[in-house]
Order: structure tokens, then sequence, then C-alpha cells
């Protein structure tokens, strides 16, 4: 996007993109509206000048203190184009139908995950594959509201085997935030040390190894019951 950007906070996501008439991708945006009232997200709007606004920034911190950003790319058209083909339908029972045609307006929404490396201050890339999947067949919004689950819930997420970026980034993420005292102060460093051992283990594994190997620790791992963010990190 070029040219001077106007950015400002939005508290609803579907005021701004609701298409009337188009009643499940209406409600799609108003769950991911609720999710991120659930989880004290932030969003941002940006605009170019005399342009449309279909640029969004939404934050969010995880368990582990980490700040995360999505940004996020609306494409208009394209959803103007899958509310034409859902204006044909002539009976609600056929909505059930429309499953074969979500993967291929996924686009409507574009984006790209970032984490806060505090070494730098910087925002670094995070590629996160489990919602990348071509064979996904939900609403776009609701793709959105799911990854902001996961990544509020980065502590839990990272023992996925799928989700081994998150635990690449929560190596360094984590003993960054204790450090410089992000984290609550019941994160002991016992509890950390342990927790990254877990990580390690994890990335070292086969899939079919990790279900077995995860209940077997998660009972005993004494960070996932005191995790939240630290008193200075909220928005």
């Amino acid at each position: 996007m070029v040219g001077k950007l106007e950015v400002k906070e939005f508290d609803e996501l579907s005021l701004l993109l609701e298409i009337p008439d188009f009643k499940p991708f209406n409600e799609s945006l108003k769950f991911l509206d609720g999710v991120m009232q659930q989880v004290n997200a932030k969003g941002e709007r940006c605009k170019e000048e005399e342009g449309e606004v279909n640029c969004f920034v939404i934050e969010v911190i995880g368990e582990s203190s980490t700040n995360y950003k999505i940004e996020i790319e609306y494409n208009e058209k394209l959803a103007l184009k899958f509310f034409s083909g859902y204006s044909k339908l002539n009976l609600p029972s056929q909505e059930k139908e429309l499953g074969m045609l979500l993967n291929l307006f996924q686009k409507i929404f574009t984006y790209g995950v970032y984490w806060m490396d505090e070494r730098d201050e910087e925002w670094k890339w995070l590629c996160v594959h489990e919602f990348e999947d071509e064979g996904v067949k939900c609403w776009p919004a609701d793709v959105i509201a799911s990854l902001i689950l996961t990544l509020r819930n980065d502590l839990h997420s990272a023992l996925n085997y799928e989700l081994y970026t998150i635990r690449e980034s929560l190596l360094i993420s984590l003993p960054l935030n204790w450090a410089i005292g992000k984290t609550n102060a019941e994160f002991g460093i016992k509890s950390l040390s342990e927790y990254c051992d877990i990580l390690s283990s994890i990335n070292s594994m086969k899939k079919e190894e990790i279900d077995d190997y995860k209940l077997a620790v998660t009972a005993g791992i004494s960070i996932l019951s005191n995790v939240g963010v630290g008193l200075d990190d909220r928005f």
C-alpha cells in the first residue's frame, strides 16, 4: 500500500466489512469480533488517503506474554463475488453446500503473522502452517479467529506437532520475557526450563510419538497452570 496512511483503532470488524444480506459471512465477522473481545485483542485499520479501508492489524498477547500481530488485507471485490454466488441460493438448506466454495474464497483475507522479538524490538515473521491447509472449509473470518486463539494460547498450542514454528519462536521469546519481567511472578525459572526442554524434545520426535508424550508431560507442567500476561504488558 502506498501513499499517506491513516491508522485508527476499531472494536468491531463486522461494522466495517459487513455485506448486507450475506448472512453467513456477517455471522463469521461477528464471531471474530467476539473472539477479539474475549482475548482483549487490539484492532487497527489502515486507510490510504482517499482510498478504501482494506488493511487491518490485530494484536494479541500470548500466555507466554509474547506479543503477536496479524496483518490482514481484505479483498472486497472477491467478497462481493462470493456474495453473488450466495445470492443465487433459493432455500436456506442450500447453504450447507457452500463448503465446496469456501476454499476458493479464502483469499478474501490474506494475512501475515508476526511475533515481537524483545532483543531488538522488531516484529519477526511467523509462518503458521496449520492455517494454510488448501482443504479448509470454513469462512475466512473463522480462520482468523482460530489463529487469534492459537496465538493467545501459545504455550498450549506449541505442544501440537504441526505448530513447530510457534515452538521455535517460544524457545526465544519465553526466556526473554521471563528475563525482562514480562511474565507473571509465579512463572519461575524451573518451570521455564522444564517447559523449554519439553518443546525441544517435541521438535526431535516423530508425529506418531507426540500424543502419548504430550499426555504424559502436560499433567506435570506447572508452567501451564501459571500462565497469563504480566502486569506491565497489557494494551
